[in-house]
């Protein structure tokens, strides 16, 4: 029996154990299997919203599709979602064409936050220089702090990140200098993981604070800088680095 002339009963059945891709292909058979599935398609995107719903409005913001996207939001896939605001748990590649599309809604907001108090930059602080340009060209907080109170430029130094640190430090408002929960800079945790490039990149702003003392409980009860840091871990370049500075306290 032709699959078109099953009843819809039977129709129905079949259709709950496709996937999002199967279930498009089948929709695009006839405008018959349209009309008769499209509610259940909506049911089923709701039910598993942070799923199905999720890979959906990824699909749509990859392809730059903006109506796509205003239908899945109207249809309520985004509010059934537990993130349904924060545009990286939405589409974590953060192409320009994904940032774009959701943007142009104003359903996302550029600066939301998750559980853990982080925005779409500190996600793309740690390896994704082209999305932290177009974050900020957008007017992403490049000084918003995160549940360890660490900030974007932190979370790219950890990650030896230095083009995505050159960029971030364009921003005039940016605070170089600022710290964690713990009081470490980022020019601090660059020494303490003896990274060259991310030490290099930092060194490069007139802003930095090479003196800057940060709590290390590791060495000694009291403050250290990251010189000191850098030679109590064995980072000879990093040391040298440092040492180059006219303005290094030794």
């Amino acid at each position: 029996m032709p699959f078109l002339s099953l009843p819809n009963e039977i129709i129905f059945q079949i259709s709950d154990y496709l996937d999002l891709c199967e279930y498009y292909s089948l929709l695009r058979c006839s405008h018959r299997l349209a009309g008769l599935l499209l509610p259940t398609l909506s049911n089923f995107t709701l039910v598993y919203a942070d799923t199905r719903g999720q890979r959906a409005l990824q699909l749509a913001a990859e392809r730059g599709d903006i109506a796509a996207i205003k239908s899945l939001i109207d249809l309520g896939v985004t509010t059934a979602m537990a993130k349904g605001n924060h545009i990286y748990h939405i589409c974590p590649s953060l192409t320009p064409t994904a940032i774009n599309t959701l943007l142009s809604t104003d359903h996302f907001s550029i600066n939301a936050r998750d559980l853990c108090g982080r925005t779409p930059l500190f996600f793309a602080a740690a390896d994704n220089p082209v999305a932290v340009e177009c974050l900020m060209s957008f007017g992403a907080d490049v000084n918003v702090k995160g549940g360890n109170n660490e900030t974007p430029l932190i979370i790219a130094t950890q990650h030896n990140a230095s083009d995505v640190i050159r960029i971030l430090l364009t921003d005039a408002k940016i605070d170089i200098n600022d710290k964690d929960f713990e009081g470490r800079t980022a020019l601090y945790w660059a020494a303490e993981m003896g990274y060259v490039e991310a030490t290099a990149a930092l060194l490069e702003d007139e802003r930095i604070d090479v003196n800057f003392r940060d709590w290390w409980i590791f060495i000694t009860s009291c403050n250290v800088t990251a010189l000191e840091v850098a030679r109590a871990r064995g980072h000879d370049d990093v040391v040298q680095m440092l040492l180059a500075r006219p303005d290094i306290e030794c």
